[in-house]
């Protein structure tokens, strides 16, 4: 059986999300912890920050007159 790392990275959920990216990269792009206190609420996952940029760049297409 593994152990718990209990030194992941971690983040808050009112972080920047450029700040928590670079937790991200630092965590060597293992999932970064999204605590409120002693509290997990999330986690930030490749998959997950993927999909986020690319619905940002999907809506700022949509915004743009033309």
């Amino acid at each position: 059986a593994g152990r718990m790392n209990r030194n992941a990275n971690r983040c808050r959920p009112d972080d920047d999300l450029e700040w928590a990216a670079e937790q991200f990269a630092a965590a060597g792009r293992r999932p970064v912890l999204v605590m409120e206190g002693d509290v997990l609420v999330g986690m930030l996952t490749q998959e997950n920050l993927s999909e986020f940029i690319m619905l940002q760049d999907a809506a700022s297409r949509r915004k743009k007159p033309g």
